[in-house]
């Protein structure tokens, strides 16, 4: 049977558009590679009280969207039900795998990880007793299941039981953005080299062996700057406390300074300027900052995490256990040794919103097929 799209009507829950973590991000680079490829399909954007076209979601989350916490729950379960009662779609696309769902048309739901299964204690109590209740009743009613790598895909068929028929793996994207490479070293008065962390500061991004590492390599005479980019998400108080210790005056020596989260024109000018990126993650369910970084020739020093090893092995400077003696030969060897530049932005092009979006559709007329 040919699908006509044009009667096709999808909502996308936009609840995560003004969320600077990686769900938002998510969620804003899908909508941009749907402009730039052309849908076919009357796809709506369920946004705070309103349903928004493509364009003007883009333009909506800058200014409106929810941040995250309370308010953005109340979007994903209660204002999303309302917006599906009102059109009745065909699909429903829940992108950051969360909301509430009646039953009305298909389910396609996006799943970005399983940290929450596979580690409990990575999360605050609520927080994690919310994603369990939620995330695993939303992924059992999926019809298809989006998953951002082949490592989670398996994490999905081990621990929520989901046969691989209704999984489908559609790797993350990214693209450069033309900014000046000095605007973040003008911006926060830096000179000389530095190694880059990108990310939301939680317990499963490894900072604390990260900080172990780099003080262990200052203290064998490394040169150059440790530059963290990320607002504080959830964790140890002590953690956040020895991580402004690092950045005070009295441990200059150690040139570490750590910035909240920028936005897209200072992060593009940092990974552009940066000696290497250092992501040293325990579990992702793909991880984006290594891929940025590629965008701009930038090479990656990587964790333990499956994914990253799946999406980055081949690229990846150098990569890291758990402890900060292997971490740190890491950082020295990625540092002593990148990657060749035109070689990483060759590979990155394999990831542009557009070929995500155009997946996307293709699981969307195959859902209603």
């Amino acid at each position: 049977m040919v699908i006509d799209r044009n009667h096709l009507k999808v909502l996308i829950s936009g609840a995560s558009l003004g969320n600077k973590g990686g769900t938002g991000v998510y969620t804003r680079r899908l909508l941009k590679g749907f402009a730039a490829v052309g849908t076919g399909f009357d796809i709506q954007i369920s946004a705070k009280k309103r349903i928004l076209s493509i364009r003007n979601a883009l333009e909506f989350d800058a200014v409106n969207g929810y941040p995250g916490g309370f308010r953005k729950a109340i979007a994903e379960n209660f204002l999303l039900r309302k917006h599906i009662l009102k059109i009745n779609p065909d699909i429903t696309h829940l992108p950051a795998f969360a909301g509430s769902f009646t039953g009305t048309g298909k389910l396609v739901v996006t799943l970005h990880d399983l940290a929450f299964i596979k580690n409990s204690s990575w999360f605050p109590i609520l927080r994690s007793l919310y994603y369990r209740r939620f995330f695993c009743n939303l992924a059992q009613k999926a019809d298809i299941l989006l998953v951002d790598s082949r490592f989670t895909a398996l994490e999905v068929q081990k621990y929520l039981g989901i046969h691989p028929d209704k999984i489908r793996v559609v790797y993350l994207s990214a693209e450069p953005i033309d900014t000046s490479p000095e605007l973040f070293r003008t911006h926060y008065d830096l000179s000389g080299e530095y190694a880059l962390f990108v990310g939301t500061i939680e317990p499963r991004k490894n900072i604390s062996s990260l900080l172990d590492a780099w003080i262990l390599l200052k203290n064998r005479g490394f040169t150059g700057s440790l530059v963290i980019v990320g607002r504080w998400g959830w964790g140890k108080a002590r953690l956040k406390k020895r991580l402004l210790e690092l950045c005070s005056k009295e441990w200059s020596s150690y040139n570490v300074f750590w910035f909240d989260s920028v936005d897209d024109n200072l992060l593009s000018s940092a990974y552009q300027g940066a000696k290497i990126l250092v992501y040293p993650s325990l579990y992702e369910g793909f991880g984006l900052p290594p891929l940025e970084a590629a965008c701009y020739g930038v090479s990656s020093v990587i964790g333990p995490a499956e994914a990253l090893n799946e999406i980055y092995g081949d690229i990846a400077a150098a990569s890291s256990e758990n402890e900060q003696e292997s971490l740190a030969e890491a950082i020295k060897k990625g540092w002593e040794f990148p990657r060749d530049p035109g070689e990483l932005m060759e590979f990155s092009t394999s990831f542009k919103h557009s070929t995500m979006a155009s997946r996307v559709l293709e699981i969307y007329s195959e859902v209603v097929g």
